[in-house]
């Protein structure tokens, strides 16, 4: 899942500007550093993050219907590749035209195994 975010640099904010009101609500340093200024800018922030966290919530709760609906459909996906085994065989074709493999073709594959480990302790 996503993390909210937090702001060092945003908490470093407010908590200066509740110390700059106990000087001087007032104060303007020039250069378009004024203390309303500084202000609306901590205001921004906050309201940058607010909506920012709220979109990381939004898509956790997307993610996770998301992936409900996904566990669904594997389990959809199972259940059909069964009952096409069921009705048409696990040896048929139409259960390898389905996404199934074919016992006889599983049962080979375990043979050669076994015929190549025999013939490794052999040699």
């Amino acid at each position: 899942m996503i993390r909210k975010k937090r702001s060092k640099v945003l908490e470093t904010a407010k908590a200066r500007i509740s110390s700059i009101k106990s000087i001087a609500e007032d104060l303007n340093l020039g250069n378009g550093m004024s203390f309303p200024t500084y202000v609306e800018l901590t205001e921004r922030c906050n309201k940058s993050l607010d909506s920012y966290n709220t979109s990381v919530a939004s898509a956790d709760g997307l993610r996770s219907a998301f992936e409900n609906e996904e566990e669904l459909l594997a389990d959809a996906n199972e259940r059909w590749l069964a009952g096409i085994g069921a009705i048409y065989g696990k040896n048929s074709n139409e259960y390898v035209q389905a996404g199934g493999t074919k016992k006889t073709s599983i049962r080979r594959a375990k043979l050669q195994k076994a015929d190549e480990q025999t013939e490794v302790v052999n040699q």
